[in-house]
């Protein structure tokens, strides 16, 4: 009986209060049974990330596409928290920064998705302040930028989750064995064309990596976007006899792991601090 129980607890949490009808349509229309909110709790679940603190310091935004296309890269933030004791809690209904909106969009068009956007993250600032939040880090350097952009009043409070990282790393040692990576910054241009004055400390990730004990980094140019010549950074790297490359860019290290031969490792910057807070 509890089994059965159980079983049809769930069955009602992923209808998410739609009827029937509304179930059959949403099939129709999107191919796809379950809403976007449903799907998240369920990735979520199965990345071992727990339920939400009621409130807490910092408030976490994780991304309307990060949970579903960067999955371990999540899951390695937020063991990186946890062993570094920072405060933190997430928001069960997260609103999206616009960017997918504003980005291909451009005239009368991309000022209405700015409005939209600016409309969704101050929705996210009320209910972050609601749970107690002062600061609201982003895992996504696009969704930092947006926010800043589209909320300039409230800039201080919308950082990147690694600026977090990087405070509270200054009290830590982190070690790694040695190794040496190559360092790709990005040049983040379609993020600059929507909002060129706003950014968040790029440098700050090097000095991330320039702190931890056994590594050894290399700067790869920055100046070449992964989208249209990732070949060239394959070959930076090469040119330097590196075997891996390191990035805290989102969008670049999905796009410079496509392009990478094999015998070529890319790792986004989190993994190389989780190892380091271990002592790999």
């Amino acid at each position: 009986m509890k089994r059965s129980k159980a079983r049809s607890e769930r069955l009602l949490k992923v209808a998410a209060g739609r009827t029937i009808d509304e179930q059959i349509e949403c099939v129709r229309k999107h191919e796809n049974h379950g809403l976007a909110s449903v799907l998240r709790t369920g990735v979520l679940e199965n990345l071992g990330i727990a339920d939400p603190k009621p409130t807490a310091e910092n408030m976490i935004i994780f991304g309307c596409y990060t949970p579903f296309t960067y999955g371990n890269m999540l899951r390695d933030y937020i063991k990186i928290l946890d062993l570094i004791g920072l405060d933190y809690t997430y928001l069960e209904d997260e609103m999206c920064c616009g960017a997918p909106m504003i980005l291909p969009t451009s005239g009368a068009e991309r000022e209405k998705a700015k409005k939209a956007g600016r409309e969704f993250m101050q929705m996210n600032n009320d209910m972050a302040q609601q749970k107690g939040a002062t600061t609201i880090a982003y895992c996504c350097g696009g969704c930092t930028r947006m926010a800043k952009g589209l909320l300039p009043e409230e800039a201080g409070r919308h950082v990147h989750l690694l600026d977090l990282i990087a405070e509270k790393l200054e009290k830590k040692a982190p070690r790694i064995s040695p190794t040496v990576v190559g360092y790709f910054e990005g040049c983040q241009a379609r993020y600059s064309a929507v909002f060129p004055g706003v950014n968040f400390d790029w440098a700050g990730c090097r000095r991330l990596l320039d702190g931890i004990e056994g590594l050894t980094v290399l700067d790869l140019p920055n100046n070449i976007c992964c989208t249209k010549q990732p070949e060239r950074i394959m070959e930076a790297a090469e040119t330097q006899n590196l075997d891996t490359i390191v990035s805290p860019c989102n969008g670049c290290y999905n796009r410079l792991g496509i392009a990478a031969d094999e015998g070529m490792q890319v790792k986004h910057l989190t993994e190389i601090l989780l190892q380091s807070l271990r002592g790999e």
